[in-house]
């Protein structure tokens, strides 16, 4: 199996693309705290899934999370005493069939909010 066919699947939609370990979060605070991950609007579908050791396999079509938008973060991660948290993310880009073939930019927030 090439490198390619490993990153890219093709389906009756379109392409998916995966980028694995794509985020990288290191969060440190001397109170607890939640990391929350959202998009600005995009002009496509976006994917992501938590990566941890022994965590789902990349097939496992569960295991994949639409990246809401800004207005509506999704926690992906928390501490809730002082300390460290590192996360790393994979991320799943859908390119439909429709889509043009050109390169597409968008932003990516993570958001660090204390808890008590």
């Amino acid at each position: 199996m090439n490198r390619i066919s490993r990153l890219a699947r093709i389906t009756d939609e379109g392409v998916f693309v995966t980028k694995k370990q794509a985020i990288k979060v290191r969060a440190v605070g001397n109170v607890g705290y939640q990391v929350l991950i959202s998009t600005q609007e995009l002009p496509f579908r976006l994917q992501c899934r938590l990566h941890l050791s022994g965590d789902a396999s990349e097939d496992d079509e569960e295991s994949w999370l639409l990246v809401p938008i800004e207005s509506d973060r999704m926690v992906v991660g928390h501490q809730t005493v002082p300390g460290k948290l590192e996360l790393s993310l994979d991320l799943r880009l859908l390119a439909t069939w429709q889509d043009l073939p050109e390169q597409y930019e968008g932003t990516i927030l993570l958001t660090v909010i204390p808890i008590s």
